[in-house]
């Protein structure tokens, strides 16, 4: 489980990281071989200290690829990670995927996964004698924030007495 959690931490990362885009550091003391990039002499491509962390993770040699390469192998392992992500989820839920296919198995999970969430805000609301009937989920949302806040002053009142 934490090493699904981690692959799709590091999928996000990588999302994130070819938004922003990529830069070197270079140490300033004695151990470099740690702190540098590693460096493809054919293509002058450096490939990123933290890039090399995620291929490491994920078992991917990254002798002589360039980094459009690594990252590309990288980006294919995690997709592959996502198929068995959906699958997790959809057991999880209790979710049958015998011969359903992976857009049917995600509206589901989807699908599955706002009930749920409208649970909680009903059993919240119910929790805080807050009346359901006739509000959109929006409005209870809000009412139980409200109530939240009033439970938590209460609270720090109290205790600064």
């Amino acid at each position: 489980m934490k090493k699904k959690t981690m692959v799709f931490t590091l999928a996000g990362a990588i999302t994130l990281g070819s938004l922003i885009g990529t830069g070197t550091t270079f140490a300033s003391s004695d151990d470099t071989a740690q702190q540098t990039p590693q460096v493809n002499v054919e293509s002058k491509t450096v490939v990123t200290k933290w890039l090399q962390r995620v291929a490491d993770y994920l078992g991917i040699n990254i002798d002589g690829k360039t980094r459009k390469e690594v990252r590309k192998e990288v980006r294919q392992t995690i997709g592959e990670n996502k198929k068995e992500h959906l699958y997790f989820e959809a057991k999880r839920l209790g979710i049958s995927t015998e011969g359903k296919s992976n857009e049917q198995i995600r509206t589901e999970v989807k699908a599955a996964k706002q009930e749920r969430k409208q649970e909680r805000i009903y059993q919240a609301a119910d929790k805080f004698g807050i009346s359901t009937e006739g509000k959109s989920l929006e409005e209870l949302k809000e009412e139980i924030k409200q109530a939240r806040a009033e439970k938590k002053q209460k609270k720090n009142d109290a205790n600064s007495n």
